[in-house]
């Protein structure tokens, strides 16, 4: 149980996000408590999700977050919470992770024009996404090979930096690594990678909350897996002990790459960040050739991440259609191709994936020429080559976790009014409330830092200048994440009309298919909307199909 929470949470996170880290507060200490608190946070919300699972297990349903939120805050908001997932959150999260690949890749060469990189990003990124849904959609071994070998190819970058970090700890010299800029705020030689704590710095760990818990995104699908303990205290612990387990290696891996980081200053005395991007500290402590090698198993890890969404996203759409929360009339997302996939679904999903990638690219390409051509230029040029899409993942995480709270919130309720059972976890007050206010708090402020950024220059005598410049850009792009919410909304709120008789049995056949893992293929000549009889014959095939292809007969 601890290999598969360890294995699911940690993620893409941890390589793509240090670097933004460090430039949202110029402190490595700020980044180690944003670490320790994210921490803290996601083990309050999965053991506060141990109870609100226990639902699951004593009806005997499969433990998912629209199953929890359909008992907890209503139909409706299940519905329109499934949709968020199926048509906001996974086209997203695909986007960004693909462009987070190939931007590692990218950054191999410091020297690239911004243009041809913008250009490079987008167009591997597209062919990468392609490659994926192909690869998920037609065929099912493949895909599971590449999830499989992904947890090892991860783990290989992961623990190469830990381990470089424990030997220059020990007091062996590698490279010109110089550790005490990272310890002591008052390194003169470095100053600002380490500015010390005060009041002030509380309102830096709240930005950098949501691309710290981008880290932990996925802590939930561990969750289902609580129904499947033979021990009611086994998952409990094994939370406890995977979370700390992962907190700890996240905090090691981030202190690393800070001792590692080659900390330059640029002619404005600003630190220049890229210096704190993997590739960058990959290459310093292991030479070129090593150094790249790493980084192209980092690019494979994020692909892997990329290739498991896939796989979630076209079942979440074809789930979406067998509960008729989509009307899908022909049950066109729910039929399986000869390997047992809902295509069609796939192939959906493919596309609002290559929206969202472009959305996100656009986002880029308008923050690139505002800083290029609105500045005359920047030494951190390569920092902005993705840095919209690192917003929206920011985004859509702070939104994933709020949602998560507000499941929990429902949970509270439930706890008073006693509506459903469940097993009742010790401590659940302290882990709902604790989790819910920090969210409270986060997505509070995350508001508040954009508007202040904005109103800023027109009160003081600094002028518009590089925040302003990225603020502007930030609010764009989230009144377009906004009004793709209330699309959904006003999607999934808008009276749909009841099928007929025909269309309802047609989907009733379909329904069964999908349910019983039947190609389409094996009775679509029979399929024949309005017609019962050719209907009844497809229905007594269909039986047939199940009966032949028994255990028995699996290998045929």
């Amino acid at each position: 149980m601890i290999s598969i929470i360890v294995g699911t949470v940690i993620g893409s996170g941890i390589f793509v996000k240090n670097q933004s880290l460090m430039r949202g507060t110029d402190s490595s200490l700020l980044c180690i408590i944003g670490w320790i608190i994210a921490g803290l946070v996601v083990l309050s919300m999965m053991l506060a999700f141990v109870e609100i699972s226990s639902m699951s297990k004593i009806k005997g349903e499969q433990g998912t977050f629209k199953n929890w939120s359909n008992y907890l805050l209503g139909p409706k908001t299940s519905i329109f919470i499934g949709g968020y997932f199926t048509f906001v959150y996974f086209p997203l999260v695909l986007g960004s992770e693909t462009i987070f690949a190939t931007q590692e890749i990218f950054g191999l060469n410091k020297d690239i024009d911004w243009f041809v990189l913008w250009i490079g990003i987008t167009l591997f990124s597209v062919v990468i996404i392609s490659i994926a849904f192909l690869i998920n959609t037609r065929w099912k071994k493949p895909g599971q090979v590449i999830s499989a070998s992904g947890i090892f190819v991860k783990l290989i970058p992961l623990f190469s930096v830990i381990s470089i970090g424990f030997l220059v700890v020990v007091g062996i010299s590698i490279s010109d690594i110089d550790i005490n800029h990272v310890f002591d705020p008052n390194d003169p030689i470095n100053k600002g990678i380490n500015n010390g704590f005060n009041f002030g710095s509380f309102g830096n760990i709240l930005i950098i909350l949501p691309g710290i818990l981008f880290a932990f995104d996925g802590f939930l699908y561990a969750n289902s897996m609580s129904n499947e303990t033979k021990k009611k205290n086994t998952f409990k612990n094994a939370i406890i002990i995977s979370m700390v387990l992962i907190t700890l290696i996240y905090i090691l891996f981030s202190l690393t790459s800070y001792m590692i980081a080659d900390v330059e200053h640029d002619s404005d005395g600003n630190i220049i960040y890229d210096n704190f991007g993997i590739t960058e500290i990959l290459k310093r402590v292991f030479g070129k050739v090593i150094g790249t090698i790493m980084t192209v198993l980092i690019f494979i890890s994020i692909i892997v991440v990329a290739f498991n969404y896939v796989t979630i996203s076209m079942w979440a759409m074809a789930d979406f259609s067998e509960t008729d929360n989509l009307k899908d009339v022909n049950g066109t997302f729910i039929k399986r191709n000869k390997c047992g996939n809902p295509e069609k679904a796939g192939m959906r999903m493919f596309v609002f994936a290559l929206i969202s990638i472009f959305v996100f690219r656009i986002g880029d390409l308008i923050l690139l020429l505002s800083i290029v051509f609105g500045k005359g230029g920047t030494n951190n040029i390569s920092l902005y080559s993705a840095s919209i899409t690192s917003y929206g993942s920011d985004l859509y995480t702070a939104t994933n976790f709020a949602l998560y709270a507000l499941i929990i919130i429902g949970a509270l309720k439930n706890r008073l009014t006693k509506d459903y059972e469940v097993e009742k976890v010790r401590g659940f007050w302290f882990f709902s409330i604790l989790s819910s206010l920090v969210m409270v708090f986060v997505v509070g402020y995350m508001m508040y830092d954009i508007i202040d950024a904005i109103v800023e220059p027109f009160f003081t005598s600094s002028g518009i200048g590089e925040s302003f410049i990225v603020s502007i850009n930030k609010i764009v792009f989230l009144i377009i994440y906004i009004g793709m919410i209330v699309w959904i909304f006003l999607f999934l709120s808008k009276d749909k009309k009841e099928l007929t008789k025909d269309e309802k049995e047609y989907k009733d056949l379909i329904k069964f298919a999908y349910l019983n893992h039947v190609p389409f293929d094996e009775y679509s000549d029979y399929a024949i909307k309005g017609n019962s009889k050719k209907i009844k014959e497809a229905n007594k095939k269909i039986e047939n199909y199940k009966n032949t292809n028994s255990t028995s007969n699996v290998k045929k």
